[in-house]
C-alpha cells in the first residue's frame, strides 16, 4: 500500500477578515480557465464479453413508469430572476452542486454564484462569493458543495484563476456549520487556501475539484493540469472545530483519472475511479488511515471514443469536451456503485448504442468483481455526465439528456425504472452556437432534510440561439 504524503498544516482564514470591496463586472467566458487541459487519456481496448444490455428508457418525459414505481417532485425552484443575472449566464457551463441540512439550510453553487436557502427551499436567493470570502484570485469556477451531516458542517470547494505570471494554481476550501449561517449564509465561514505548490508542482493549473467525506476525513481531488489528479485527506475535526488543519495527499495519479469524480457516502475509507481499457475500470481505495491502493475491475466490453458526441435539434454538438470518464462513484454495503461516460456504438459493434450513454457497474469491495451491470441508453437521445446517490435502499440517479429532438436537460430518477423525469423542458444549448458548452456535471445526494428523499440540483436552458439563458434548480424528490 502507498502511504499520502503529509503536507503542511493550513491556517483558517475567518470571514470577519474580509474588508469590503468593490466589485467588477463579469465578463463572458466560458467557465473555463485559459489553459490546455490536454487531450484526454486514450483508452486501451480490451478483450471481454458485451454485456446483455438492459432495458432501454421508455421516455425522458414524466409519463411513466407504471404507478406503483413512480416518483414525486416534492420540491422544484428554478432560479428564473436571480438578483446578478450576470453571474448566471456570461460563464458557462454552471456545473451545479449542492447539498441539504436539517437546519433548513440549503446552498448550491454554480459558475460563478451561490444560491442559498435558510427556509427548507420555500424560497431561494442568489449570491456573489467574492463580496464576502477573503480576496482571491479571480472569480470561483467548477465549485463544489457538500454537507457532513455528522458534523453539521458545509463545505465548499472553489477553484480559483492561476497566477498570471507563474501559472500557479489555486484553489480554496471554505467551511461554516449550518447552525451558524441560518440566519445570514454570507457570513462566518473559514477559508483554507491552497495552490499547486502545496500539492509538490509549483506553476501548475488546478482544475476540476471533487468533495467526499468518511467518518474522520475529508477528501478533496483536484486535477494538476499535465501532471495528474491528486487526492488529498483533511482532518474533519479540524475543520469542524474551525482551527488550523491537518492533511496529506497522494502523489500525482495515472492521466486516466484527470476527470474523475470521488466516491460519496463513504464510512472509512473512499474510492476514485478510472476507465482501465473497454473491458476493464481501475479503483483507487484511499482509507482514513494515509494508505492507498488500486483495484483491477473486468466490465462487460463498451464502446470507445476520444470525443462523445450528441446534436441538438439545431445541430449543435451539445456534449462538446464531453469524454469517456467515470462521473460518479457510491458507496453501499460492500460494494460500490459506478457511473461512466462511454461513446455510441462504432460501425459494426454489437449489442449497438446508437447514442453516448451511461454505464453502471455495482462492484463488490470484497472480491473486486462486478455484482451487476446496467446502461442508461435511448436510441433518440444521448445520455451522459451521471451522479449516484443512494437513500432508503434505492439508488437515485441524475443524467444530462439530449438529441436530435430535444436541447440538453437535467433529468433525475430512480435507478431500475428506466425513466428519469424533468420538469421544464429547455429551448436552446448554453453557449450555442460558437461556444457550445452544457457542462462537466450535475448533482444528486440522499436528503439530510427528509431522508427518504434526494435532493437534486440541475439547470434548464431558455431563449434561443445568443439569447439563452441558464436556470439551475433545487429539486426534492423520491417515492410518492
Amino acid at each position: 500500500m502507498r502511504k499520502l504524503i503529509v503536507g503542511p498544516i493550513k491556517d483558517p482564514i475567518t470571514a470577519e477578515k474580509v474588508k469590503p470591496r468593490p466589485l467588477r463586472p463579469p465578463q463572458r467566458r466560458p467557465a473555463e480557465h485559459d489553459f490546455d487541459r490536454g487531450e484526454p487519456a486514450r483508452i486501451p481496448s480490451g478483450d471481454g464479453p458485451s454485456v446483455e444490455q438492459s432495458s432501454p428508457t421508455q421516455s425522458v418525459h414524466a409519463t411513466g413508469p407504471e404507478p406503483s414505481r413512480s416518483i414525486k417532485f416534492d420540491s422544484y425552484t428554478p432560479m428564473v430572476d436571480p438578483s446578478l443575472p450576470g453571474l448566471f449566464n456570461k460563464l458557462h457551463p454552471p456545473d451545479p452542486s449542492g447539498a441539504d441540512s436539517g437546519n433548513g439550510v440549503i446552498l448550491y453553487v454554480g459558475n460563478p454564484y451561490l444560491v442559498a436557502s435558510t427556509d427548507g427551499g420555500a424560497s431561494f436567493k442568489d449570491h456573489d462569493p467574492t463580496a464576502f470570502l477573503p480576496a482571491a484570485n479571480g472569480r470561483p469556477v467548477d465549485q463544489v458543495m457538500l454537507y457532513v451531516p455528522h458534523r453539521d458542517l458545509f463545505c465548499w470547494m472553489l477553484q480559483q484563476n492561476p497566477s498570471a505570471t507563474s501559472g500557479e494554481g489555486h484553489f480554496r476550501l471554505a467551511v461554516a456549520h449550518s447552525s451558524d449561517i441560518a440566519g445570514d449564509v454570507e457570513q462566518d465561514w473559514s477559508v483554507y487556501n491552497f495552490s499547486s505548490s502545496d500539492l509538490g508542482s509549483p506553476g501548475v493549473a488546478t482544475d476540476r475539484q471533487d468533495l467526499a467525506y468518511s467518518e474522520s476525513r475529508l477528501y478533496m481531488t483536484t486535477s494538476l493540469v499535465g501532471k495528474g489528479r491528486v487526492v488529498m485527506s483533511l482532518v474533519l475535526d479540524d475543520l469542524d472545530k474551525r482551527q488550523p488543519v491537518r492533511w496529506s495527499f497522494t502523489d500525482p495519479l495515472d492521466p486516466r483519472y484527470q476527470f474523475s469524480q470521488l466516491s460519496q457516502q463513504n464510512q472509512q475509507s473512499g474510492h476514485i475511479v478510472a476507465i482501465e481499457k473497454t473491458t476493464s475500470l481501475e479503483v483507487m481505495t484511499f482509507d482514513d488511515g494515509g494508505s492507498y491502493g488500486f483495484h483491477s475491475v473486468t466490465v462487460g466490453k463498451f464502446p470507445n471514443d476520444a470525443d462523445l458526441k450528441s446534436l441538438d435539434p439545431d445541430g449543435v454538438d451539445w456534449l462538446t469536451l464531453g469524454v469517456a470518464n467515470v462521473s460518479a462513484a457510491l458507496v453501499d454495503e460492500g460494494s460500490l456503485w459506478v457511473a461512466w461516460d462511454v461513446a455510441a456504438s462504432a460501425p459494426g459493434e454489437a449489442p449497438v448504442y446508437p447514442e453516448a450513454h451511461v454505464r453502471i457497474a455495482r462492484i463488490s469491495t470484497d472480491n473486486w468483481k462486478v455484482i451487476e451491470e446496467r446502461q442508461v441508453w435511448n436510441p433518440d437521445y444521448a445520455f451522459a455526465y451521471g451522479t449516484l446517490a443512494l437513500t432508503n435502499g434505492e439508488v437515485g440517479y441524475g443524467v444530462g439528456v439530449g438529441g436530435k429532438n430535444d436541447y440538453p436537460n437535467s433529468c433525475f430518477g430512480i435507478l431500475g425504472d428506466f425513466v428519469v423525469y424533468f420538469r421544464d423542458k429547455s429551448t436552446s444549448t448554453a453557449g450555442a452556437p460558437s461556444d457550445a458548452r452544457w457542462g462537466d456535471y450535475i448533482t444528486v445526494r440522499p436528503s439530510t432534510v427528509d431522508p427518504p428523499r434526494f435532493a437534486a440540483f440541475g439547470y434548464y436552458t431558455d431563449g434561443v440561439g445568443n439569447a439563452w439563458n441558464q436556470r439551475p434548480f433545487h429539486l426534492s424528490y423520491g417515492r410518492p
